[in-house]
Parts: C-alpha cells; structure tokens; sequence
C-alpha cells in the first residue's frame, strides 16, 4: 500500500467510526468513584513522555505533517461523497489535574469487562486529563470551559506513576479526535495513539516530546503561536484516492 493509499483507507476508517460511535454517559460501572478519590498528585512529566515516546511506534491517527493534522484541514474520500479531517479540535491550556479513570478485561473486541484502574486483572487501563482552555480551534473552543480527554496506559509503563507524571505536563497543545466508548468518561483522545501531545515552554516555544520523531513532524510549527496561526488559517480541503 502507497503512502497516499495508506491516508485514504485511515481517513475512510476515521470517517465511518465516526458516523456509528456511540457517545458514552459516564461511569456507569462499579469500577466508578467519585473524582477527587481517583486524583493523583503531580510528578515529573518526562516519565510519561517517554513512555509514550516508546508506545505502539506511533502508527495511525495523524497526517504526515502537524500542520496537515490541524481541524481545519479535511479530506474528501474521492467520489464517496465523505469528508473527514485527522483531528476535530486543537486546545491549548494548562493540565489542572489528571484522576485514574477505568481498566477493563479485553476477552474480544465486544466482550469486556469494566474494572478499577487498580485491579490488577485489568489489562488495559486510562488516565483522565483535565486541562484549561485557554485557546482552541475546531470543536472546542475557550468558551466551552475545562476539557478532559483520556489516555491509555502504555503497557510497559507503571500505571500509577504515569498517572502521576501525566499530571505535571503544566501547559500544552493537544489536537484531539473524538473516539466515544460505552465506558469512557470523555470521548476525546490525543492523535496517534495518544501520542500527539505538545509540550509550552515558558518562552511559547513548542516541542512533541511523546514522538520520537517529533522535530521532523512539527515541521515549520516551532511556537505555540505558529500552530494557533495554522490552525486559524482558512479550511482547506483535499482530495485523496480511495483504495
């Protein structure tokens, strides 16, 4: 499969998920306890970069380029009539507090299981991520308040401690794509297997730390306010071959 046959048949998958995803109602399981139990306290970030850095080669849910994975780039799935974009939000903001969210027993696609985070039979579990909105473009923007968006535990990492290193990101951009579940508390998820998370420095410059070929896939976006111009620049459409 060609590169660009490659972005037609993700996009094509983006596009179909999205019509039949159903949109969760909360932790409705035993697994759920009241948020400030779940909370953890903030450690340093750069475990849970670097776990994600090393997770699942970074395949899927992104465009070649940061700047092509932007909400207001789409992608008309040749003559299918379909439409679809890599990313429905960028947000830019400060991480307020990450809380365990649920682990679940995979038996088979449809056959699970919804357990604690801390039990230890779970084979996959997430954290929750809360941030500010502080700017954003596409679906989410300053005036929707706080966001929360999920992210899977890298199996190799520590659960509790990437918990707690997820929770001392302080201020990123993270361009985010709905992927409802029936137990999920929030249907948003980063790019590339949560992979897609910048990271602010205090001078406004921007790094992907969680992608190990982060430098390369920026491209010319070094700033928080490059990316927040590109992504405020007008819709662009393109055309890609259905295979």
């Amino acid at each position: 499969m060609d590169a660009r046959a490659g972005v037609a048949a993700l996009l094509v998958g983006v596009a179909l998920f999205t019509g039949c995803s159903s949109h969760p109602s909360g932790y409705t399981t035993d697994a759920a306890t009241d948020d400030a139990a779940r909370a953890v306290a903030a450690g340093d970030p750069a475990y849970a970069l670097d776990q994600l850095r090393h997770n699942y080669g970074e395949v899927g849910g992104a465009a070649t380029t940061l700047e092509d994975s932007l909400p207001n780039h789409h992608y008309a799935l040749g003559d299918t009539g379909r439409v679809a974009s890599y990313s429905d939000a960028l947000v830019l903001g400060t991480v307020t507090g990450v809380t365990k969210g649920i682990g679940v027993i995979w038996r088979d696609d449809d056959d699970y299981t919804v357990v604690a985070f801390d039990d230890t039979s779970a084979d996959t579990r997430t954290v929750v991520v809360t941030m500010t909105v502080d700017d954003g473009t596409g679906a989410i923007t300053p005036g929707d308040g706080p966001v929360s968006f999920r992210v899977l535990v890298p199996p190799l990492g520590d659960p509790d401690r990437f918990a707690e290193s997820m929770a001392g990101l302080g201020r990123i951009a993270v361009l985010l794509h709905r992927d409802a579940t029936d137990f999920d508390s929030t249907p948003w998820r980063p790019l590339m297997n949560d992979n897609l998370i910048g990271v602010i420095a205090d001078d406004g410059s921007l790094t992907l730390p969680g992608l190990a070929r982060g430098v390369a896939f920026a491209g010319d976006l070094h700033t928080a306010a490059q990316l927040l111009a590109a992504a405020r620049t007008p819709d662009t459409t393109t055309t890609v071959a259905v295979p």
